[in-house]
């Protein structure tokens, strides 16, 4: 007896299956992550921080990106895209930067930035700079 040929049950097709819709990856531009001072035009210990960035969908399909930014280990910002269909790109404020990032005391400090969803190497940025 075919497919078919029983009550409630559809026949599957197997050629010209559509494929699976894919999936949405996010890597940082070219310029990876700059970290500046809010108030003044060099970033100074004791100032509170920006830090600019974008992020670019080269997935198969559209989505979000998390990006969350670290100093030293530990988390301190987290920033949310726009939906990006593939190929394009957002970065979190007309200029370009998300701000509110605490101050640092005097030295040097690692700041770091993940995108997510993100499986290429270029989903994590690193930053050393000294204050």
């Amino acid at each position: 007896m075919a497919e078919d040929d029983i009550e409630g049950v559809e026949a599957t097709e197997t050629e010209g299956e559509e494929e699976p819709a894919g999936e949405a990856d996010f890597c940082f531009g070219p310029n990876g992550i700059l970290i500046d001072s809010e108030v003044s035009p060099v970033a100074n210990e004791d100032e509170p921080l920006k830090i600019s960035f974008a992020v670019i969908n080269i997935g198969t399909a559209a989505g979000e990106c998390q990006v969350d930014i670290a100093c030293d280990s530990t988390v301190v910002a987290s920033w949310t895209s726009r939906w990006l269909e593939v190929g394009e790109q957002d970065i979190p404020s007309s200029d370009g930067y998300l701000y509110g990032i605490p101050a640092v005391s005097d030295g040097e400090h690692l700041f770091e930035a993940w995108a997510t969803p993100g499986v290429t190497a270029a989903a994590y940025m690193g930053n050393n700079q000294d204050f």
